[in-house]
């Protein structure tokens, strides 16, 4: 432990379960008030997740949480969302996504990715390794093969699908092994009137945030640093929220610029976006007629788009639009009248969760999500 006067040896702590030594990987929340082990024993058998309170100034480890679980693991890691509150556990062949504040830690686990066969380049695999919260706040996740990509989470701080993980969407210029940089977080800093902090750098809270739209809706997440114990949020048409992490919905197309202003007690910052919001299903002459259905859903090979038969001549141009999560185009298919039905081809479409939008005379009528598993 380090002091002004230098470092103090605060001794060893015997606490929780003990585990077989493994591989695996080991974290503090970003937040400084969690420790996290992870440890992968044999193939086949239990993984293990160790959980604990830390006491930032004593050094000292509490509440431990320990729960096991068994896949086809025989290397993975952990990382922390930038708010502390999602652990992110890769498996070998699976990400898991944990709510560190959920009641039960252990239920709340959600399965944000299923490796999906990439080599790069073949033979090797871009199966998953360790994780790291990188400084730009996104989560970084390794192979333990000779590759060129890495996986990214990069919404960390929300919930699965709003996470937004892509399996190798990083190319790098030259090949690497399983490592990643291990970064501090740099939005820490000293834990404010506690009797550890000596440094007498009071926390200025520095704004920052992030947005999933789906149609009409848009989910806000916060990334501020430093501390702040308010937040106000302001849409761009004349509504606003108190809440850290709001949802708003919007009535009607346009841009809208949306400010957030942080604060606590030693000073405040403010942080301003351009919001692009499409609402769909408001022209109704268009959405009563337009109604397209789609199956299946979660889909493979391919998808059918059906159109009602009673579509008549004012519902020309008909499109329907795939979109992946960073709101890049996969898919546009043109919907000719009088056909039915199109069946659509998933060829080279990865395994992921995907957005969808119809239009017609380019006004978006409909909207919805696609789920595609190989």
């Amino acid at each position: 432990m380090i002091s002004p006067d230098g470092p103090i040896p605060i001794g060893s702590q015997e606490i929780g379960n003990s585990t077989a030594s493994g591989l695996g990987q080991a974290v503090f929340s970003p937040d400084g008030s969690k420790y996290v082990h992870f440890t992968i024993h044999r193939l086949g058998l239990d993984q293990f997740i160790d959980i604990y309170d830390f006491n930032r100034c004593t050094g000292e480890l509490s509440n431990p949480v320990q729960f096991t679980y068994r896949d086809t693991a025989f290397c993975g890691g952990v990382a922390i969302s930038p708010n502390s509150r999602f652990l992110y556990v890769s498996s070998f062949v699976y990400v898991y996504q944990y709510d560190l504040w959920a009641e039960d830690i252990e239920a709340s686990r959600q399965v944000i990715a299923v490796y999906d066969g990439f080599e790069s380049p073949p033979p090797f695999s871009t199966t998953f390794f360790l994780g790291q919260l990188a400084p730009d706040d996104k989560i970084y996740i390794s192979s333990n093969n000779g590759v060129k990509h890495m996986h990214v989470i990069h919404n960390p701080n929300a919930p699965f699908p709003d996470c937004q993980m892509e399996q190798h969407g990083v190319e790098l210029p030259a090949y690497y092994f399983g490592g990643l940089p291990n970064h501090p977080y740099y939005g820490l800093g000293p834990e404010d009137g506690s009797p550890c902090d000596t440094l007498g750098i009071d926390h200025h809270p520095q704004a920052d945030f992030r947005y999933v739209t789906e149609s009409a809706t848009v989910n806000f997440y916060d990334y501020s640093r430093f501390f702040p114990t308010e937040w106000h949020w302001t849409f761009g048409d004349g509504t606003s929220s108190t809440e850290r992490d709001p949802v708003h919905t919007y009535a009607q197309n346009g841009v809208y610029e949306v400010c957030l202003i942080v604060s606590n007690a030693n000073a405040s910052d403010t942080l301003c976006q351009e919001v692009e919001v499409i609402v769909t299903g408001t022209q109704e002459t268009v959405a009563g007629k337009a109604l397209l259905k789609i199956f299946p859903n979660p889909a493979k090979e391919y998808v059918v788009l059906q159109v009602p038969a009673h579509r008549d001549s004012k519902l020309a141009d008909l499109e329907w639009i795939l979109y992946d999560a960073l709101g890049r185009e996969v898919r546009r298919i043109v919907l000719q009248h009088p056909e039915a039905q199109t069946v659509t081809s998933l060829e080279n479409v990865l395994p992921g969760m995907y957005f969808w939008r119809l239009t017609a005379g380019g006004i978006t009528v409909q909207g919805g999500k696609l789920s595609v598993v190989k």
